[in-house]
């Protein structure tokens, strides 16, 4: 460390750029390489942490600054591009999202990420734990002002960030279930009007594990996103045993995202998700003036909305939705250009439910799409893809949506508890005038009231109700139990 301070400072001529530059480059290594030696080499103490307590508020403050200049509500690609560049953040945002940059996931990125390191809300979080560390003046165990404060700051990515971030943390208030949930109500969670119908949803979870799991952490996303035509209210979630850390937000897309850490040994993990529901709005039929394929397709390529749920970002091919040559080929001209976009799109859903067959074990989560269009069965998420690919092969928006179907038991029988599932259907962008209308393939209809949204992304992946990772464990076992009750029937 002293060779490196001691070392005589580059020369270089002023008037000539390229000596100005190589010195400076020079300088930028000399000064990265003692950073780098001092993080790796100093002790642990109370002066290290005042050292990276003065590193995470000069990281914090220029982050700021970062975004407020380049990913400002009118930012531009380019903006966004420069804004993940000096925010060190590219490859994670590429690795992420497979789309070019977009406000809504580049701002949550690189400000409210907990887990990226040149995050804002990253940086508030370390310096939270270092003050919480440090020795305490005060014998009565409260936390003195400047922990309050690092708490609130910390806090603040869940708050109201103004223009820049627009995620809020739901208003506490009390909810009715056995122990405390871990998240109350939140404000799109609400009776919001009347309702045609209203649903009480259960989603229970059970993970077994044949030797105990020493890590694990996991994304659930059962909370239902706020959309048109839809309220929920009395949300509630409980975990047992308790997480360490619980983080919850909105996605990118119109999806909600609770990021459990499990830190305790565990050889069973519990997850019950309830909420109350009300679907609005008749059912949505064919008409006579609706737009053709073609003029949708041009009106998407025209949109320049970035929100979550813009048509932009349901056009192009993902992961798990690949742009197969085979499904085209058995499209046809199904979905010509002068075809009425509805109409189409309900031929399209009717064709698949003629076509496939429902076989529930022949697939799952993990089967390509490929593999169950050749194959020709599947189960919802399969024919969902299907369905997604067509459409995005005609130029079109097209979105898969995760949420709850309303069953009924057959006739004189009662109703099983826990005998529900989850269901996906698929979201098509029909126009402004239409906007987005949702098509069942599996039951080859159009959505209506039974069909109950709680997630939509580019595919299965973006929306899955629960993935992660976890450390040990061995085999593994999981147990569902979904009920959809309509509050008429609750006893």
């Amino acid at each position: 460390m002293w060779r490196l301070v001691r070392l005589p400072l580059p020369r270089f001529d002023g008037a000539v750029t390229e000596t100005l530059l190589d010195a400076s480059s020079r300088m930028i290594e000399r000064i990265s390489a003692l950073s780098g030696l001092a993080a790796e080499n100093m002790a642990r103490t109370d002066a290290w942490r005042f050292h990276d307590m003065g590193r995470r508020m000069e990281r914090a403050i220029n982050g700021c600054r970062l975004v407020s200049l380049f990913g400002s509500d009118g930012a531009s690609a380019a903006d966004l591009t420069v804004l993940l560049d000096l925010q060190d953040s590219q490859i994670s945002y590429r690795t992420r999202y497979l789309t070019g940059p977009a406000l809504p996931p580049v701002r949550d990125l690189v400000a409210l990420e907990p887990h990226n390191p040149r995050a804002i809300a990253y940086q508030a979080a370390r310096l939270a734990e270092h003050i919480a560390a440090l020795p305490t003046l005060r014998a009565d165990g409260m936390p003195e002002e400047p922990l309050r404060r690092a708490a609130r700051a910390a806090d603040r990515r869940h708050t109201d960030h103004g223009r820049y971030c627009r995620c809020r943390k739901p208003p506490a208030r009390p909810v009715r279930c056995h122990r405390p949930a871990l998240f109350p109500a939140g404000p799109q969670d609400r009776d919001d009007g009347p309702a045609v119908m209203i649903y009480h949803v259960r989603h229970r979870t059970i993970l077994r594990y044949a030797n105990p799991v020493r890590l694990a952490r996991f994304n659930l996303r059962l909370r239902p996103a706020p959309w048109s035509g839809q309220w929920t209210s009395d949300y509630a979630l409980d975990v047992a045993p308790a997480p360490a850390t619980i983080d919850s937000r909105p996605g990118a897309w119109p999806v909600h995202v609770a990021r459990l850490v499990i830190e305790s040994p565990i050889r069973q993990l519990t997850i019950e998700s309830r909420f109350r529901v009300g679907v609005q709005g008749g059912a949505i039929v064919p008409q006579d003036d609706d737009p053709t394929i073609g003029a949708v397709a041009q009106a998407a390529l025209a949109e320049r909305d970035m929100g979550p749920a813009a048509p932009a970002h349901y056009l192009y091919a993902s992961v798990r939705a690949p742009l197969l040559a085979d499904i085209g080929a058995w499209m046809g001209d199904g979905l010509s250009p002068d075809r009425p976009i509805v109409a189409a799109a309900l031929d399209l859903a009717q064709r698949i439910r003629a076509e496939f067959r429902y076989q529930p074990g022949s697939t799952d989560a993990a089967t390509p799409v490929a593999d169950a269009f050749a194959a020709r069965h599947g189960v919802c998420q399969d024919f969902a893809h299907v369905m997604v690919i067509a459409l995005r092969l005609a130029g079109l928006p097209a979105a898969y949506v995760s949420g709850y179907l309303r069953t009924y038991p057959p006739p004189g029988k009662p109703r099983l508890i826990g005998a529900d599932a989850m269901h996906a259907w698929v979201m098509l962008w029909c126009g402004r005038t239409r906007g987005w209308i949702g098509f069942d393939p599996t039951n080859g209809v159009i959505t209506g009231d039974g069909h109950l949204f709680v997630a939509m992304g580019r595919d299965y992946a973006d929306v899955a109700p629960m993935d992660g990772l976890f450390v040990g464990g061995g085999g593994q076992s999981l147990q569902l139990m979904v009920d959809v009750v309509p509050e008429e029937e609750m006893a």
